[in-house]
């Protein structure tokens, strides 16, 4: 199933990085070559401890959530369509015309530039794409799934397009895949692992898409050396040039002092009284900022919107050498066997809002973190915003009474 796969790639792909760092391979997101320095037998041990977390809270039966209720299987309505497919389309007039997305998609904006001067739009803009179109499809995925695909495929190809265009309206090369990962992660849930062939290569061939539209890219071959590229050795050249500066004895901010950061950065003033224009102290304080730094970029580069990947492994590195780092694999075991158990029983118990918001989690949040780590990836305030006000969209769709004679018990 795709939960998994992606799960192992967000570990294999950035220790291919790793490795090919120690190798002697040059990363672009910290500027020089690398060497051996054992952050591959570090990264190593992180995923053991991960792998292991994993397999005991299966063996003992950690996570029930037997208080979930099942409820019976919901059918396809033509009220409940069209409610989706209308959210979605108010949400991409937003997207694209007050945020001003439109001018990306035509390309008389810079997608950074669109990005970063998103101002007052930007907090909808980001819930709409990391949280309400991308749950909205995965729940209309989930409700037309009972219908063979070629039934599904026209009613489910409408909402798709408007969720392409949301995704487009941001300029992200792999936009469009993420937008639509977690209808794939739910409708696809119990399938054999042999499918996961052909959805790896739908996702690489969107994302090339992306390099040609947005980079204008046109050689197959250059379009897939630059892939490979930024899904390896720019997954793990920051987390090997953490593990270095640890290594040498290097000074490293504490791990600490991020923590604030996951209330939003209006309390995090209020409670720190660092602002942006306290540009230093901004930057050590907010994990991604602070690894691009620690990266070897400017301050001044950093505050106009640069930002590296640097995976769970540089958090652990800061929380504490190699202990942090088994420290958080730990976390990250606990929190993906909870999130892996909480889908599937929504899904068993036909608890579709839940499953449908529970797999935008799992995408935009949970694996955002295990590739960039930073915790307020997984605990940030905007993410309990965007899921409680998307379970109570999602409700409204669904049209469902909520009361006790709408309900089954599991068995």
């Amino acid at each position: 199933m795709p939960f998994r796969y992606i799960v192992a790639f967000c570990f294999v792909a950035p220790l291919i990085g790793v490795m090919a760092m120690e190798g002697g391979t040059y990363g672009a997101s910290v500027m020089q070559k690398g060497y051996a320095n054992h952050a591959t037998i570090a990264f190593c041990a992180g995923i053991v401890a991960f792998l292991a977390t994993l397999l005991l809270t299966r063996e003992f039966s950690v996570f029930r959530f037997d208080w979930l209720r099942a409820r019976a299987a919901q059918l396809p309505s033509d009220r409940v369509w069209i409610l989706a497919t209308a959210s979605l389309v108010a949400m991409a007039l937003f997207t694209l015309f007050v945020s001003g997305g439109i001018n990306v998609v035509l390309r008389t904006v810079g997608r950074g530039d669109f990005r970063s001067a998103l101002g007052d739009t930007g907090a909808l803009s980001y819930l709409i794409l990391k949280y309400y179109s991308p749950a909205i499809l995965a729940y209309l995925a989930l409700i037309y799934s009972r219908r063979p695909w070629y039934d599904a495929m026209i009613p489910l190809a409408v909402p798709a397009i408007v969720v392409a265009l949301i995704a487009l309206s941001f300029g992200f090369k792999s936009g469009v895949v993420l937008a639509f990962l977690p209808a794939v992660v739910v409708y696809f849930w119990r399938v054999s692992g042999w499918l996961l062939v052909p959805l790896s290569g739908a996702a690489l061939g969107g994302i090339a898409l992306g390099y040609r539209f947005f980079d204008g890219l046109s050689d197959p071959m250059v379009i897939l050396g630059r892939l490979f590229y930024r899904l390896t050795v720019l997954q793990g050249d920051v987390a090997w040039k953490i593990w270095d500066l640890h290594l040498r004895g290097e000074d490293l901010p504490g791990y600490l002092s991020q923590l604030p950061a996951i209330f939003g950065d209006r309390v995090f003033t209020l409670v720190t009284g660092i602002d942006r224009s306290m540009q230093l102290d901004w930057v050590l304080t907010h994990f991604g900022l602070l690894t691009t730094y620690l990266s070897g970029y400017p301050i001044n580069i950093i505050m106009a919107g640069h930002n590296n990947t640097a995976t769970i492994f540089s958090e652990g590195v800061l929380l504490g050498g190699l202990s942090g780092v088994l420290a958080i694999s730990v976390l990250a075991g606990l929190l993906t066997a909870a999130l892996y158990r909480f889908i599937d029983v929504c899904l068993s118990r036909h608890r579709y809002v839940e499953a449908s918001l529970a797999s935008s989690y799992f995408v935009f949040a949970l694996m955002a973190w295990l590739l960039g780590g930073g915790i307020t990836a997984i605990l940030h305030i905007s993410i309990l915003v965007g899921l409680v006000t998307g379970y109570f969209l999602l409700k409204f769709i669904e049209g469902r009474r909520l009361d006790a004679s709408a309900e089954i018990y599991a068995t």
